[in-house]
């Protein structure tokens, strides 16, 4: 099945971009005045070229989870995230599925099929980190030893991963031709 953004912008506006200094969860200001298209589409970041989210790359997302529909964006790629203990200071290094969270949507997971969802991933050993406004704060759901979900809030290290998606770029802009977008899987970040 192909899918297509078909007027579906939100990563648009919940997706930071380095490269344009668009800060997340703010309209990137070459969103056209409908919230529908991108003023410099033809010409835009590398980083926009390169990035679709996984609701457009993988057909196992359904097909009624589409953005601008549920109000999140599911990033294409797993990511190593440090998750630090508030009270302990103690930091780990695990993989994550990243979703990128509107104004009013930050408990989606607790609906029945959004919470299968997110279950799926953790029986493959992923955890779901929610992303909001604060680059630093995020919450992680996490397995809760009884088949369910725990929420733990916890100290992002967003330094860490937008690092690696600088390297990820630059790999991109040395190589001739861009590609349309990076593929979910772990490898497109080593």
């Amino acid at each position: 099945m192909t899918r297509a953004c078909d007027g579906c912008t939100l990563c648009c506006k919940l997706i930071p971009v380095e490269e344009i200094d668009k800060p997340r969860t703010t309209w990137c200001s070459h969103t056209a005045q409908d919230k529908h298209s991108c003023s410099i589409y033809a010409s835009r970041p590398i980083s926009c070229v390169m990035w679709s989210c996984r609701w457009l790359t993988d057909d196992t997302i359904p097909y009624d989870l589409k953005p601008d529909k549920v109000g999140f964006v599911i990033d294409p790629v797993l990511e190593d995230v440090q998750l630090t203990n508030p009270d302990t200071n103690e930091s780990i290094i695990v993989k994550a599925v990243q979703v990128w969270v509107d104004a009013g949507h930050e408990d989606f997971w607790r609906l029945p099929k959004y919470r299968t969802m997110v279950l799926h991933w953790m029986a493959q050993g992923h955890l779901c980190i929610i992303r909001t406004k604060t680059p630093t704060d995020g919450r992680c759901l996490m397995p809760d030893g009884q088949g369910g979900i725990t929420l733990q809030r916890h100290t992002i290290d967003y330094d860490m991963v937008s690092a690696k998606i600088k390297a990820t770029i630059e790999r991109i802009r040395r190589t001739s031709t861009a590609p349309k977008h990076v593929p979910p899987t772990e490898e497109a970040h080593d």
